[in-house]
């Protein structure tokens, strides 16, 4: 996805700015999108979160993908992007109006955050959970590995 990782490099590039470049520097950005159309951003109203919701619930499964950058104090970078599935089920009625109104969806791409009260629209996710969450966090954890880093810390 052309857009999530452009968005990642400017990421990178404002944090490396702010560094020394001693220590190693992760960034990521996460959309939603289907496979025939632009990414599905974050919604601007209540009334625009319902419109995306109602979109993704319907129909067609989703793709939730993240860029991120691992920058090592030697200079080099790390990328990767994670695409994962998201299937959903259709609203009954008053869910969503009751969902609209905890305000999770407030600046979550796609209006969801999969980790909040939307996990139970989610039906299946083929592809990493933590993706969808917003980082994956097995990938991420390899490559730190690549650096010499343990995980757990």
């Amino acid at each position: 996805m052309p857009y999530v990782t452009r968005i990642a490099d400017l990421k990178l590039a404002a944090a490396l700015a702010e560094t020394s470049g001693d220590r190693a520097v992760l960034v990521a950005d996460t959309i939603v999108w289907h496979d025939h159309g632009p990414p599905i951003g974050k919604p601007n109203s209540r009334e625009h979160a319902a419109e995306i919701l109602v979109q993704l619930s319907e129909g067609a499964p989703h793709n939730v993908s993240t860029a991120w950058k691992l920058a090592r104090p030697d200079g080099s970078v790390h990328a990767e992007v994670e695409t994962s599935r998201v299937f959903m089920r259709p609203f009954v009625e008053g869910e969503l109006a009751r969902y609209l109104a905890t305000d999770e969806w407030r600046d979550k791409a796609g209006g969801y955050g999969i980790q909040g009260t939307a996990a139970a629209f989610v039906t299946r996710v083929e592809g990493s959970y933590t993706n969808v969450v917003g980082l994956p966090l097995a990938q991420v954890v390899a490559a730190l590995g690549g650096l010499g880093e343990q995980w757990p810390p």
